[in-house]
């Protein structure tokens, strides 16, 4: 760095170390952008099949199940639960990916 500096002088080495800062900057955000783009159908299919077995064991379950329980407490219980499920699985993934690669 010493020697650069003498010779380029201090101007030269401050372009270099802000396009250096800009390069990292943009490689970030590149690669955050694609992480999100290519997690994006991991995402929809995992809820798309909690939503399907949910569906299909609320389908299964007696009609004095639907008697006894409000309504709209079981769609918010299978809303709710499907979407903290996604982010637990997503969150996982990433963590994965980020100490294993």
């Amino acid at each position: 760095m010493a020697n650069e500096m003498a010779t380029s002088g201090r101007e030269a080495l401050l372009i270099k170390v802000c396009l250096f800062m800009v390069c990292v900057f943009f490689l970030k955000n590149l690669f955050r952008y694609l992480s999100m783009y290519f997690m994006a159908p991991v995402r929809t299919g995992i809820v798309r099949d909690i939503r399907g077995k949910t569906f299909s064991k609320l389908m299964d379950l007696p009609l004095s199940y639907y008697t006894d329980e409000r309504k709209g407490d079981l769609i918010a219980r299978m809303t709710s639960d499907a979407q903290e499920i996604e982010w637990s699985m997503i969150q996982m993934l990433e963590s994965f990916f980020e100490h294993h690669l």
